[in-house]
């Protein structure tokens, strides 16, 4: 999370994981039954204990390792999602993953 987010009080701060918690479960719900089973519960098991970018990293990963189409909605609830984390910010360990899509979205508005 960036350093804005300890600023925040204790209430802010849960708003915000609820935010990312919801952008990811939905993501995770638009790609139901392109990814394995197991994959989705693997996400689901890190949900439920708050594993926030657990959660977002595999599911990111198991959607490139399995090419699943990306509905752009999900997509971008992941951007969303990457972003409030601070996947966005170069030298993350997940920013090559949020750069990918990124990137993947603006080739796709340029054609």
């Amino acid at each position: 999370m960036s350093g804005s987010f300890n600023t925040l009080s204790q209430s802010e701060r849960i708003k915000v994981w609820q935010d990312i918690e919801n952008k990811i479960v939905e993501a995770l719900r638009q790609c139901e039954g392109q990814l394995a089973a197991d994959a989705s519960e693997e996400i689901s098991d890190y949900l439920a204990h708050n594993e926030l970018g657990l959660a977002w990293e595999t599911l990111s990963e198991e959607l490139v390792a399995q090419e699943v189409l990306l509905p752009e909605s999900a997509r971008q609830l992941l951007l969303e999602a990457g972003s409030r984390m601070g996947f966005d910010q170069a030298g993350t360990r997940n920013y090559k993953l949020w750069r990918g899509m990124a990137d993947a979205i603006a080739s796709d508005e340029t054609t």
